[in-house]
């Protein structure tokens, strides 16, 4: 790191990191319920933290349309070198349309806790089934994708 005058004081070590489990489950043929369990840590120079957050979430699709709705970070603050650091707690709920088969529009309100709440809007290509690009206003990020899914049952994909 620098003081105020620009010279070096030495190393600053930063790293953090999130793992998480989710769990979904189908309500009826339009609808599911999904919970999403994160470990989070961080790590400041010689101060430590970490915590849990959920996200919950719930979805509905009819036909070419889709809605739904998520609570993202609940939880305790991480305390990170006795100081708390709330997570960054916010409602999304948003809408996609799609327009092909292999190409689907959405956009989505975020609320957070704390700040202004901002739209999203963006769209998804299927180029192959497991080939995905996707795109934002806020940038474009293209890529590989995984699609293959593992059917658990008739009702659930």
């Amino acid at each position: 790191g620098f003081d105020a005058s620009k010279n070096a004081t030495g190393k600053l070590d930063a790293t953090s990191y999130a793992a998480s489990v989710a769990y979904a489950v189908p309500i009826n043929h339009a609808a599911g319920l999904g919970v999403n369990v994160k470990k989070i840590s961080q790590k400041l120079s010689s101060d430590t933290g970490s915590g849990i957050g959920v996200d919950v979430g719930m979805q509905f699709r009819s036909g070419r349309l889709g809605f739904g709705i998520v609570a993202q970070n609940l939880g305790p603050s991480v305390t990170t070198g006795g100081a708390l650091n709330p997570m960054p707690r916010n409602i999304r709920a948003g809408a996609s349309f799609g327009l092909f088969p292999n190409l689907m529009l959405a956009l989505d309100h975020e609320i957070p806790k704390d700040g202004s709440s901002v739209l999203h809007f963006g769209g998804e290509w299927h180029v192959t089934p497991e080939i995905v690009a996707r795109g934002g206003y806020q940038g474009i990020r293209a890529g590989y994708s995984q699609a293959r899914r593992h059917r658990l049952s008739k009702r659930c994909l």
